[in-house]
């Protein structure tokens, strides 16, 4: 994950600068550092990686679809013919 910097002296004296009072300029400057550093940016790197991952996993899934879709059509073709052993006796006896 990336690192960025935080400037808190020109935040502080941007804050100053504005009316804010030393101390809490100062205060606020902490808590907006210590939330940046807790928190984490993905990167073009890690962006990149994970449409890889994305990318393999739509490869696995289109292949399963594909195996599946062959499965089923046996089973279609089985399915026809059982119908057909039932229903051609059925017809020869109607004739």
């Amino acid at each position: 994950m990336a690192t960025t910097t935080f400037d808190t002296l020109r935040f502080v004296k941007t804050l100053q600068e504005s009316g804010v009072p030393d101390i809490q300029a100062e205060a606020i400057s902490r808590a907006f550092k210590d939330a940046q550093h807790e928190s984490e940016f993905a990167t073009k790197a890690d962006i990149r990686e994970i449409k890889s991952e994305i990318h393999a996993l739509d490869n696995k899934i289109e292949g399963k679809f594909g195996a599946l879709d062959s499965k089923m059509n046996l089973i279609q073709w089985v399915l026809l013919l059982i119908v057909i052993a039932i229903i051609a006796p059925q017809l020869k006896n109607l004739f």
